[in-house]
């Protein structure tokens, strides 16, 4: 008695994974662009000023300066240090590393504060709406932040989230760029903006030849987040909770 030959099923294709090479030059090139951006952007207001001595409005906005810039040190210190083979300086940065994450959305959020009640703009933007777009910066940080902690123990999902984490609160150095100075407008800085978010993804389509499933929530929620920060702004919910937070108004 004969049997029919069983039909051969596929093996499954493996999951491509990109080189540790490759990785270090990107993650590495991220960590220097970005800090390059803030020293750019900041640099007339605040690192060429003297940073300590730096003329800035009042002192809860040197304190949010420096735990901002600190973070950009981490993220220097943190990125190169795999690469060095320092996996245990890496481990245990990390850890002061979301200590610092905690200060930067709490100052974050004392110095949106603080400018809220001193009449601060940005741009053409009035205070209420400025308040939304510096608070939904830090609601943005807080949940890659809380994410990329979850992630310790997967490396890939883990790098992607801390350097989306960052990227959302990039905006205010990219607002600073001196985009006159090279025939542009400042309009320019939404579109700087959307090419850093668009980063990451590239990089995981030429070495993933896929987008990688933490690439694929953390860019859209970022740009989703950044694009509903002025119309909530804008709400009369929102006036009236900044008016009181300013405290020129009482909750009925």
């Amino acid at each position: 008695m004969t049997t029919a030959a069983m039909p051969s099923i596929p093996a499954p294709h493996p999951i491509r994974r990109a080189s540790p090479r490759q990785d270090r030059l990107f993650f590495g090139g991220m960590a220097i662009l970005l800090t390059a951006s803030v020293v750019l952007g900041f640099a007339k207001s605040y690192f060429l000023a003297g940073t300590i001595r730096a003329p800035l409005p009042s002192k809860m906005i040197h304190i949010h300066g420096a735990i901002f810039s600190l973070w950009f040190v981490l993220l220097m210190v943190q990125t190169f240090l795999i690469p060095a083979g320092r996996l245990r300086w890496h481990q245990r940065f990390g850890l002061y590393s979301y200590y610092v994450a905690v200060l930067v959305v709490v100052f974050g959020i004392l110095a949106a504060t603080d400018s809220l009640r001193r009449g601060g703009r940005i741009g053409s933007n009035d205070p209420n709406v400025s308040f939304a777009i510096s608070l939904m910066d830090m609601v943005s940080f807080s949940i890659l932040i809380v994410a990329s902690y979850l992630a310790r123990r997967r490396p890939e999902s883990h790098k992607r989230l801390v350097l989306f984490a960052t990227l959302s609160i990039m905006d205010a150095a990219l607002d600073r760029w001196p985009y006159e100075a090279v025939g542009l407008t400042f309009a320019a800085h939404s579109w700087a903006y959307l090419a850093f978010l668009l980063l990451p993804v590239t990089y995981d389509l030429i070495s993933l030849r896929r987008i990688h499933r933490s690439t694929l929530w953390a860019a859209p929620l970022i740009y989703a987040l950044n694009q509903l920060r002025i119309p909530i702004g804008r709400t009369p919910l929102w006036t009236a909770l900044s008016n009181v937070i300013a405290g020129q108004h009482q909750l009925p």
